[in-house]
């Protein structure tokens, strides 16, 4: 499994999906030092996307700094994210480009509406909970938790959309996002993530995990592709879906 491709495309929409981060301080401020605030943005506590633009990362790029994400795991984030920019030879983008469908943005988000009901692809509470509702009362998430609750949440979200798919090729990057999550909130090494942490990471005292993020991904992929539910398939077509 090439390891590259989850991590650059997961870590992108797993940063949307998970508006609390706005609040992080100073020290750890999200967006990376890269994302640039356009006129109008907002001061609330809860981040707008479409305020911000990304540009070239530098040394210090906050994507690193705020979640310890390895360094080339981080530069391909950034050049994959570049292929939601329409003009060709892009060095930006910003987060108004990033819901075109299948690019970045896929069916079965585990926070945002299929781009069928909405394609400006915003966070969604409602989705959100639906995938946090399979994980029972348990607190601490590990890799067999969030392949149930992955796989569910897509299999509810098949039903209700017609057109709903997941091709082979978007597996690795759909399980990458789960990946993070376990990383992120757990750690890379030992991927079971606190509950609360994925509610209000900040608040309760998330800091970013010590040792970066990088190919203890393939691993935690693979894991969560084969503790996936038996009864529910991996692909789908919209005729499965139907």
């Amino acid at each position: 499994m090439h390891i590259s491709l989850p991590i650059l495309l997961g870590a992108v929409p797993f940063i949307r999906a998970f508006p609390h981060f706005a609040s992080l301080d100073q020290d750890n401020a999200f967006p990376p030092k890269a994302l640039k605030s356009a006129p109008g943005n907002s001061s609330g506590s809860r981040l707008k996307p479409n305020h911000f633009t990304c540009k070239a990362p530098g040394p210090n790029d906050r994507l690193m700094d705020a979640l310890n994400i390895g360094e080339p795991r981080a530069i391909n984030i950034f050049e994959n994210a570049l292929t939601t920019n329409p003009i060709p030879n892009a060095t930006f983008f910003d987060m108004q480009m990033l819901p075109a469908h299948n690019v970045i943005e896929h069916d079965g988000s585990l926070s945002r509406r299929d781009a069928i009901f909405d394609p400006t692809n915003p966070f969604d509470e409602g989705t959100f909970n639906n995938f946090m509702s399979y994980f029972g009362d348990e607190q601490a998430i590990k890799t067999s938790i969030i392949a149930n609750a992955r796989a569910r949440q897509a299999l509810d979200m098949s039903r209700i959309n017609p057109t709903f798919s997941i091709t082979q090729d978007q597996v690795p990057v759909i399980v990458g996002e789960n990946a993070m999550l376990l990383a992120i909130f757990g750690h890379p090494e030992n991927p079971v993530a606190n509950r609360s942490f994925l509610e209000l990471p900040v608040e309760i005292g998330w800091v970013p995990v010590d040792t970066p993020i990088d190919a203890q991904l393939a691993q935690i992929i693979r894991d969560i592709i084969d503790q996936s539910p038996p009864s529910v398939p991996l692909t789908f077509t919209p005729q499965d879906a139907a």
